[in-house]
């Protein structure tokens, strides 16, 4: 009878700690459960932050472009402006030359036909013509 007692109680408290085992077995899980999770959760942030940087990056090279296309085209612009500017005062320079020439020339020719007629004056008055 004690012997059977002992064997129920061992039975019970043996049950007991089986149950105690397969609850912190299930724990166990509960946990492996959420470590995946926190893996899961993990790659999947990674892949977004990637992402997220892989865009961003995107987006930065494509501005990097369009500031260095508008540089260039600026530049050339410029560049164009410059050239037109320059030729334009070239052309003006060479017409103010050619007009002072012109000018230069005329006043030459006035000075040497009063010259001329200066001398003729004199020469008229000394009695030589």
């Amino acid at each position: 009878m004690l012997m059977a007692k002992w064997y129920i109680v061992m039975k019970m408290l043996m049950a007991k700690w089986y149950i105690v085992i397969v609850l912190m077995a299930k724990w166990y899980i509960v946990i492996v459960l959420m470590a995946k999770w926190y893996i899961v959760m993990k790659m999947l942030m990674a892949k977004w932050y990637i992402v997220m940087k892989m865009l961003m990056a995107k987006w930065y090279i494509m501005l990097e472009m369009l500031m260095v296309k508008w540089y260039i085209v600026m530049k050339m612009l410029m560049a164009r402006w410059y050239i037109v500017m320059k030729m334009l005062m070239a052309r003006w320079y060479i017409v103010m030359k050619m007009l002072m020439a012109k000018w230069y020339i005329v006043m030459k020719m006035l000075m040497a036909k009063w010259y001329i007629m200066l001398e003729m004056v004199m020469a008229r008055s000394s009695g030589i013509l």
